[in-house]
């Protein structure tokens, strides 16, 4: 199933850092940037997670 195939998918990324979206998201100028800040902000952060 989904979370299945997710875990594969990050698995086989083999890197600190990992984005999962959705086939019908829509982000917008900046996002990725906000993204990374809030992920970074603390030692402590395990997941960042966008809101709309």
């Amino acid at each position: 199933g989904y979370t299945r195939t997710i875990n594969i998918g990050i698995r086989a990324a083999d890197k600190d850092d990992v984005i999962l979206l959705n086939s019908d998201t829509i982000v917008t100028p900046g996002w990725l940037d906000g993204l990374i800040e809030a992920a970074r902000r603390g030692d402590n952060t395990g997941t960042a997670t966008a809101m709309s």
